[in-house]
C-alpha cells in the first residue's frame, strides 16, 4: 500500500528529493501509510496538525512549496487553495495488492524509473514552530539528524524482537502519541510494534492508562506535564494495575522537576525512566 502511494507522488506530483508533502490527517493507520509513502517517494513529510487554524495551513502550505497534501474527505476544505490534494478514503491505493495488476494498467512495480534516491543532507521532514515567539516558522531538518537520532536510542534501548517456533513474532510495543511523527517511524525501523494513540484517548488519564494496559504497550514518550497530569488523576494501585506492560518511558519537551522523577521512581519502580 504505502508503494502505491509513492509511486503515485512520484508519477502524478513530481515528488523527488527535499519536495514537501503535507500530511493533514487524525493519527492513525492512514497517516502512519502516508507518512511511510513521502519516505519511500524520496520526499519530505510536513506534519500539518488538525488545530491549525486555516490561514496557518495556507501559510506552511505556500512556505514550504507543499508539492502535495494529503488528507480525508473531513479536512480536504482545510486546504482547499492547495492544488494537489489527495484524499485517502478515497485514493486507489486503499486495499490494493502491487504485486497483482490494477484494471486498465500494468503491475506496479517500487521504485519506478523516475525515482531518485535522497541522500544523507536532503530533507526529511519539515514542522512548524509554535509560534510563540513570534511568527510560526517552518523548521527542516535532513536524513541525516533523523539517523543519528534514531540509531543513537537503537543503540542505548535496543528494541526486543523475537520468533517464535510457529512464526509468530514477539516484540516491544511502543505508544505513538505525543512527538507522534517521530515515535511512529522509529520502532517500524527494527521490526517493533508500533501502536498509535488516537487523538481523543491520549491527553485523558482514565483513557490512556485503559489504553497502555489493553494494548500492552512496554515503551512510551510523553511530556512531564501529561505524565504529572496523570500520576495526579489516579490512585497508585490503578497506575500500576494498569501500566505493569511499561518498561522505559521518556520524557521530552519539558523540564523534568526532581519531584516528579522521585515520585515515579516510587509509584513505578519497574519503569525506567
Amino acid at each position: 500500500v504505502t508503494s502505491t502511494l509513492a509511486i503515485q507522488l512520484i508519477e502524478e506530483f513530481n515528488v523527488q528529493p527535499d519536495a514537501v508533502v503535507g500530511i493533514l490527517l487524525p493519527r492513525s493507520v492512514q497517516y502512519l501509510i502516508s507518512y511511510v509513502a513521502i519516505l519511500k517517494a524520496g520526499g519530505a513529510y510536513m506534519p500539518l496538525e488538525l488545530v491549525y487554524p486555516k490561514a496557518l495551513l495556507e501559510r506552511a502550505v505556500t512556505d514550504t512549496g507543499c508539492k502535495v497534501v494529503l488528507t480525508n474527505a473531513m479536512y480536504a476544505n482545510r486546504v482547499d487553495g492547495q492544488e494537489h490534494i489527495v484524499l485517502l478514503d478515497e485514493a486507489p491505493f486503499v486495499d490494493v495488492d502491487i504485486s497483482s495488476p490494477i484494471i486498465g494498467r500494468p503491475t506496479l512495480v517500487y521504485p519506478p524509473p523516475s525515482y531518485q534516491r535522497p541522500h544523507a543532507d536532503h530533507l526529511a521532514f519539515c514542522v512548524m514552530s509554535s509560534g510563540t515567539t513570534g511568527t510560526p516558522k517552518g523548521i527542516c531538518q535532513t536524513h541525516r539528524a533523523a539517523v543519528h537520532s534514531y540509531r543513537d536510542r537503537f543503540t542505548r534501548f535496543p528494541y526486543h524482537v523475537d520468533v517464535n517456533v510457529d512464526g509468530t513474532v514477539v516484540s516491544d510495543r511502543v505508544g505513538a502519541g505525543v512527538f507522534f511523527v517521530w515515535e511512529l517511524y522509529r520502532p517500524l525501523c527494527q521490526g517493533a510494534t508500533c501502536v498509535i494513540i488516537p487523538d481523543h484517548v491520549l491527553f485523558d488519564p482514565e483513557a490512556v492508562t485503559s489504553f497502555i494496559q489493553d494494548q500492552d504497550i512496554t515503551r512510551l514518550l510523553l511530556t512531564p506535564s501529561l505524565l504529572q497530569l496523570i500520576l495526579d488523576s489516579l490512585g497508585a494501585s490503578v497506575l500500576q494495575h494498569r501500566l505493569h506492560s511499561l518498561r522505559y518511558l521518556w520524557l521530552c519537551g519539558e523540564v523534568v522537576s526532581r519531584d516528579l522523577a522521585v515520585t515515579f521512581a516510587q509509584l513505578l519502580p519497574h519503569v525506567e525512566l
